[in-house]
């Protein structure tokens, strides 16, 4: 989302969001423009939907909260320039409800009066039903994804096997009468070999489940095998010496992204090594997927496509950050940064 005005928050008011703003120092107390999101939860009267103060130390999700103030004290970093990025993360209703909502931050300002001091101004919008689609999109790609890796088990790979076992035996029946039509057939062969192996990498990585990777480092090591034998490429694990403590979910999604990206590298960047990284962070565990192709051909943040789009919206689901950018010595690197929590 660009820059935009408080009239233009305003309007979206309707969908459920609010448009706040305060000081940077004291995100405890920021003046919130009201809608329907606060306060149809409140029992509030009409007379009280007037601008008033929330403690956003207060409706944060406690496990979010890293996530939010790094958000904002990035927007400061950047003078804020960084009004294209926003952030999912979970509110707490004085009902004790559970809400999930997206924040652009759009201004920053000096405050009047003070000669330091800040005004951050933001949206928030609610999206538990954006939420409940990509969940859908999510597993539905899962299973379709298993179907297919299993579609290739069951028929491409015993087909290809069947064509091998054929070339064998009659590159065995010519080899010793008709050497030049069994160097022929040597060679199909081996082209047929290596297919399989490839066929089977690929089914392989589709019928991945949360259930065959107890730890993140048992799953990147997965990855690395596979996409190796696949597309013939070196690919460099950076791992932690033990693997930090993730749930099932999160590190199908991470092999899931980092599978993606490899791939993307690979089809369309013509690398020839990548390396992942996997590490934890003072605030976050981190995961970077980098490579030695051509790189981003377009300005990273306004690519688009169907792959980099279930990208983000894994991240999304994961409550996590997305980074994409040229590297400075040639190549692609995709970051990821998610919660400790």
């Amino acid at each position: 989302m660009t820059k935009s005005s408080l009239e233009t928050g305003l309007l979206l008011e309707r969908l459920s969001s609010c448009v706040w703003s305060g000081r940077v120092d004291r995100l405890g107390k920021v003046r919130v423009r009201p809608s329907s999101f606060f306060n149809e939860r409140t029992s509030s009267s009409p007379a009280e939907l007037t601008e008033r103060e929330i403690d956003f130390r207060r409706i944060v999700h406690p496990n979010d909260w890293t996530a939010f103030s790094t958000t904002v004290n990035d927007f400061i970093t950047s003078k804020g320039a960084n009004t294209d990025q926003s952030l999912d993360f979970r509110v707490v209703h004085p009902s004790g409800e559970i809400s999930w909502v997206r924040q652009w931050l759009l201004r920053l300002e000096p405050a009047r009066g003070e000669n330091s001091a800040m005004i951050v101004t933001g949206l928030l919008r609610e999206i538990r039903e954006e939420r409940r689609l990509r969940w859908e999109l999510v597993n539905m790609l899962e299973s379709e994804s298993t179907r297919i890796g299993r579609e290739i088990h069951d028929d491409v790979c015993q087909v290809l096997a069947g064509i091998r076992y054929l070339l064998f035996i009659n590159h065995q029946r010519f080899k010793d009468d008709h050497p030049t039509e069994a160097a022929q057939l040597a060679e199909i062969l081996s082209e047929v070999e290596g297919g399989m192996d490839r066929t089977r990498a690929l089914a392989h990585g589709l019928l991945k489940t949360e259930e065959n990777f107890p730890t993140i480092n048992q799953a990147l090591r997965d990855l690395g095998k596979t996409l190796t034998v696949r597309f013939g490429i070196s690919v460099d694990l950076q791992l932690a010496t033990r693997s930090p403590k993730i749930d099932r979910e999160a590190i199908l999604h991470l092999y899931r992204i980092a599978q993606e990206a490899a791939s993307n590298a690979f089809r369309h960047g013509g690398a020839t090594a990548i390396t992942i990284n996997f590490s934890r962070q003072k605030q976050s565990y981190q995961m970077t997927v980098t490579d030695n192709g051509t790189g981003f051909a377009d300005e990273p943040t306004s690519l688009q496509g169907v792959g980099l789009n279930i990208m983000r919206d894994r991240v999304a689901l994961l409550n996590g950050r997305l980074h994409l950018q040229n590297c400075s010595s040639g190549g692609a690197e995709i970051r990821v940064n998610l919660p400790l929590h």
